[in-house]
This record gives structure tokens, sequence and C-alpha cells, in this order.
């Protein structure tokens, strides 16, 4: 995962007792499970450095997958990322490219989301200037209310400008867990395949992603797109991830870098907000809130040390916390689980009122990655 680094190349994430470990092992799993259930090929999402995981390691483990079509990711960059690491699959930029940034989006054989008439005529011109094809995607809008053609648009006309190749024509569900509401958006997605006839049988339609692939079948067509099923997790959390089969992907460890004693009353961290109840054995761990340890976590998550529940008392530092370890009998270097098994994304995100998605993809990059269960990548790299 790239990281920071000064005017000398030093990482300031080398050498930290604090890191990420990646299963990539689970993580092709948690892909050949989506692949069986959806029985259509699949456009793994790897945006926001695969959800925190690290963007190149995993395209590369996923890459040699059979049924991989391609990958999505959010930006022009992220995608450029890819080719640059190698990686010769398909990519569908999900987000807005701006058609001035074409040379370099078209040489690399990208592929981009149009979602109105006017991108859809810049891209023409823009493609045809440069004498490449535009590989295209595009978006309706069938109730999202971000990006995308309204469902009233003729889709004909934009088959036939010059310049452009269009591939897909998707969308995106709003609320899955609303079955009416999937399928009133599925069905105007379908009425644009209605309206092509023939020629829609040469386009991928693709509507659904890990929180609807499962349990609408329908919405499946001939291309799925899962984002967080790949890396072991569910919309609706962990007990439909379990349900599945889904593996969690990434734990995340911190080794203790003191062990005081504090007699009762003694306040700890910013403010006080937390004091001793009686005599207390603290300990402080080396990471924070800049390593997206959140900061809502103060006084009310926990660690897991020797397999027992630590909690976090006081608030949370920019670089430090400090938890309480009263008759655990922790000591200096012992490992402290902050994410993995037995304390999932799904139960910090459930103390701040937020979802799994901000809490994987909210880890920093100063914190290292180390891949396992890959033989090219079975080494601590960032």
């Amino acid at each position: 995962m790239p990281g920071l680094r000064d005017g000398k190349g030093v990482d300031p994430g080398a050498g930290r007792p604090t890191w990420a470990r990646v299963d990539l092992g689970r993580l092709r799993d948690n892909f050949r499970l989506i692949r069986w259930s959806a029985g259509v090929p699949v456009l793994a999402v790897v945006k926001a450095e695969a959800y925190g995981h690290g963007l190149i390691p995993v395209a590369r483990a996923l890459e040699g997958e059979e049924g991989l079509w391609g990958f999505g990711v959010a930006t022009l960059g992220e995608a450029l990322c890819l080719r640059r690491g190698g990686v010769e699959k398909p990519v569908l930029v999900l987000g807005w490219v701006p058609p001035q940034e074409g040379e370099e989006a078209l040489s690399s054989r990208l592929s981009l989301t149009i979602f109105d008439r006017g991108e859809a005529e810049a891209w023409s011109r823009k493609a045809r200037e440069l004498g490449l094809k535009a590989r295209v995607h595009l978006k309706v809008d069938t109730g999202m209310s971000r990006l995308g053609f309204t469902p009233g648009d003729d889709p004909l006309p934009l088959l036939h400008l010059p310049g452009l190749r269009v591939e897909g024509i998707y969308t995106h569900f709003a609320t899955p867990e609303d079955p009416d509401f999937t399928r009133e958006q599925l069905g105007r997605l379908l009425r644009w395949r209605e309206r092509l006839g023939e020629k829609g049988k040469e386009i991928l339609f693709h509507a659904a992603g890990t929180g609807s692939l499962f349990d609408y079948p329908e919405a499946r067509l001939n291309l799925v797109r899962p984002g967080l099923g790949l890396y072991g997790y569910h919309p609706f959390g962990k007990e439909r991830a379990r349900e599945l089969g889904l593996k969690p992907v990434l734990s995340w460890h911190t080794r203790i870098s003191q062990v005081k004693e504090l007699d009762p009353g003694t306040p700890v961290s910013y403010g006080g907000t937390y004091r001793t109840r009686g005599r207390e054995r603290i300990a402080v761990l080396p990471v924070g809130y800049a390593d997206g340890y959140r900061r809502f976590l103060s006084n009310r998550g926990r660690v897991l040390i020797r397999g027992l529940p630590a909690p976090v008392v006081g608030r949370v530092c920019m670089d430090q916390i400090m938890v309480g370890v009263t008759g655990v009998g922790a000591e200096r270097g012992e490992e402290a689980l902050l994410l993995g098994e037995g304390l999932t994304a799904d139960d910090l995100a459930a103390l701040g009122d937020t979802i799994s998605y901000e809490i994987l993809t909210g880890i920093s990059p100063r914190v290292p990655r180390m891949y396992v269960g890959w033989e090219e990548s079975n080494l601590r790299t960032r």
C-alpha cells in the first residue's frame, strides 16, 4: 500500500510495532464463493486501496482467478496505479474522469463511466482527436440520485457516437435491504436493455454488488460488482457474512509499549475523561487516530490481549491509546489485536454509528501491511 515518504525515501511506517495482516488466501476464497454463487463473471471493486487492504497486492492476487472480468475503481489515479502495477485485466473507473484527461485514460485502455449526453459527446470528440476508441459504460440513475442518465433517456443514439465503444450499462442499488425498491430500480435498468433489442445482447449489464447479488438472482444479469464481500464483510452485518461463508481478510495488530500501575483516581489521557476506580494496570499501545483508530472509540472501544478484552480508557490520541489490563497480566511487547477474529469492523462500527466500510478504508497508509497466503506477497510491505 502506498505510504508517505520524506525527501530521502524514508518510509515512516517502517519498523512500526503496529501493522495490518492481509490474508490473500482468504481474499481468493471469498472471490470464489461469490463467483460460484453469482454464476456470472465478476467485476471486483478495488477502489479506496481495495477497501484499505492494498490496491496492487489485492488486484494481483485476483487477476488470475477464473471468472474475473476486471476491476472497478473510483478515480483515474487508482486505475493508472493498476496499469503501472502490471494489471492487464479491464479496469472500469466508476467515478467521473474529465475528458481533458483523455489521452492517458484512453492510451491505458481504461473503461470510463459516462452519465449524460454532454459527457458522451465530449468523450466522442476526444477519442476522435486522439485516433482511439473510448471504452465506456453508461450509468443509469434508477434511484440513487447520484451520477447517471435518467431512465427515460434514449440509449440508442449513444451506441452510434463515433469514437465510443459501449461495453456496458449499469446502475447502483440504493437500498438492497428494501426488495420492492431494489426491484423497481432493476426494472428501470432492464427497460434500457429492452429498448436496445438485439444490440443489448452484446453489452454487459450490471447492477448487483455484495448487498444484492446473493439475495436477488434476477439482478445478477451478465456481470456482478462485489466490493465489501471480497474482503469478508456484508452490508447487512457480520451475521449475514458468516451465514454466507465470507471471512474477513484483514486483521490489525499492535504491541504494548508500556504497562504502568496507577493509583485510584488517576486521570488518563487528554481531558481526564477517565479516572482509575482503584489500583489499576494501564497499557499504552502505539496506535491512534492518525492510524485510523477512530476517536469515537475513546472510553468505548476494546482490544484483545491474550484473547481477553481490554477496554480503551481515556481519549484516543493521535498516535497512542491506553487500555485497561488489570487482571490480564499483560507485559511490554505483547501483541494486542485491534481488529480481527472476535473483534470485527462491524463491532467497531457499531460503537460509532458508522459502517464497516469506513473502519476498513480508514486504516491509515502509515500502518504497514503484511501480506500472507500468496507466494509472491508473503512479506511485509506497504
